[in-house]
């Protein structure tokens, strides 16, 4: 992800993680399933494995197409409430406008010490996409704790 050698250092300290990391997300996933969420449990392994196969850029995308961004917006659309599809729409719009601008100005303003590797350029435009993502969902949590529990925007 760094595109430098000072990431050898990040990598020997993921590497030795992972297998712990990966022991937990089993239990949890077999635990799931003992709780009668098997096709969370099925999806969550099937994206472990892609994320394990695939080459990284690859297995993300997987994961994130197919497992995080479906229940994400599910849990947004129950958790929002009357919120209309137009508002749904005009935010996909801003948001996905104001992380390509994000990344236009980045990339122009730092082309020069941006890694040549485009894998570690595609983890870090995600790493600068998921503070954005971060702030909103905890903004929408925090207007729900003050509030009547949903959003009212229809």
């Amino acid at each position: 992800m760094v595109g430098n050698p000072s990431g050898e250092i990040v990598a020997k300290v993921l590497i030795a993680v992972a297998p712990v990391a990966l022991l937990v997300t089993i239990v949890g996933i077999v635990d799931a399933w003992h709780g009668g969420a098997r096709e969370w449990a099925a999806a969550t392994g099937a994206a472990i494995l892609g994320l394990m196969i695939a080459p990284p850029v690859v297995g993300f995308a997987l994961f994130f197409v197919f497992l995080h961004s479906p229940r994400h917006l599910a849990d947004a659309r129950i958790t929002l409430g009357k919120v209309s599809h137009r508002w749904w729409l005009a935010t996909g719009a801003i948001l996905s406008l104001t992380a390509i601008g994000g990344w236009a100005i980045f990339a122009t303003s730092l082309a020069q010490r941006l890694p040549a590797d485009l894998t570690a350029q595609a983890f870090q435009l995600l790493a600068t996409v998921a503070v954005p993502h971060l702030v909103f969902s905890k903004w929408i949590e925090r207007r729900l704790t003050r509030g009547a529990g949903q959003f009212d925007m229809a």
